[in-house]
């Protein structure tokens, strides 16, 4: 995970520990996001499913090996 990512995560870990609606440019960054460390292009979706299984990826990758990846 890139550090400005990690960052990103860090600056706004209510979306990863509430249930709210996203913002279009929060729904972005999430999937930009997702995309950069699961290797797959992933383009923005309102889709519940898709948002929690991509903020679940998220948080793998953050918490990966003490938030040093």
């Amino acid at each position: 995970m890139k550090p400005e990512h990690r960052q990103w995560v860090t600056d706004n870990m209510l979306i990863f520990t509430t249930s709210r609606r996203l913002t279009p440019q929060e729904s972005t960054m999430l999937f930009e996001i997702v995309s950069d460390v699961t290797n797959k292009p992933t383009r923005p979706t309102g889709c519940g499913r898709c948002v929690t299984t991509a903020k679940q990826n998220i948080m793998f990758h953050y918490d990966k090996k003490g938030n040093n990846n």
